[in-house]
């Protein structure tokens, strides 16, 4: 075999190569990611208590008689903000709604849509920030140092190129003149628009909500497909690219042993 043939069958397979490769370094990223990256919020939910700890519970801190008793934990900011989490990992939206303020919303909204709402807020979450539950407080009237009103919490700030958005909680007033906390109206009314630059756009309205809200090995559904995608793309850019090789390599190397043989065949 020349050294131009056996040069030409090395970047043939050095190109069928390729997709294999781009699959195993993928799967391999994606499953080490998955013990490399920050605590879920599944993992941080049902993390066990240690010896000597006391983790926050709705029934716990329901016993304190200064705490408002609610069954979803919305008696301080901490186990509000902790239990819209809980029924949003468990896409209980309709529950999740519970948690925010939905008494001043923005045009075209109204309480039925709640659920999408909270839904939204969860994806808005899940691409942005992590949030530490400790920093949260456990006093039914919150925070009285950071500078914000007696019946208002900061959970995190939220940046985009433009601006930044606040995400607050609000002590909202019960039938029974008690006060729970619950996302902000004014928070709920920016949902939209944090869902608009941080969402999934039209994918998000033409795939099934199981497609974002679901997980595998701790990866996000939506983040698999998206991998297989672009996978098979890999893989019939290769075989187009190593066509072509092997056309352009064949025509260039075909044209000298076209000439020789031209000179051999002619009369001396």
């Amino acid at each position: 075999m020349s050294a131009n043939a056996k040069w030409i069958k090395c970047i043939i397979d050095i190109c069928r190569s390729i997709p294999l490769a781009t699959i195993l370094s993928v799967v391999l990223i994606m499953i080490s990611g998955t013990s490399l990256a920050q605590p879920t919020l599944k993992e941080i939910l049902e993390e066990p208590v240690e010896e000597g700890q006391v983790k926050d519970q709705p029934e716990t801190e329901s016993k304190r008689p200064d705490i408002p008793p609610d069954e979803l934990g919305r008696g301080v900011p901490r186990t509000c903000v902790k239990g819209f989490f809980k029924a949003a990992r468990e896409r209980d939206f309709e529950k999740a709604a519970h948690y925010l303020d939905l008494r001043n919303l923005p045009k075209g909204k109204d309480k039925t849509n709640g659920p999408e709402l909270a839904r939204h807020l969860k994806f808005v979450f899940d691409r942005t920030v992590w949030i530490d539950l400790d920093l949260l407080s456990t006093d039914p009237k919150g925070h009285s140092d950071d500078g914000l009103p007696a019946y208002r919490d900061r959970v995190c700030r939220i940046s985009t190129q433009k601006k930044e958005y606040d995400i607050l909680l609000q002590r909202v007033p019960r039938s029974d003149g008690s006060y729970l906390w619950k996302f902000s109206s004014a928070t709920v009314a920016k949902i939209p628009q944090l869902y608009k630059h941080f969402g999934y756009g039209y994918v998000g309205t033409i795939l099934p909500g199981v497609f974002f809200d679901l997980e595998f090995m701790g990866i996000p559904i939506w983040v698999w497909i998206y991998a297989v995608v672009l996978l098979v793309i890999a893989y019939f850019v290769a075989v187009i690219v190593t066509l072509l090789f092997v056309y352009f390599l064949s025509r260039t190397r075909a044209r000298p042993s076209d000439r020789r043989s031209r000179r051999a065949g002619s009369p001396g």
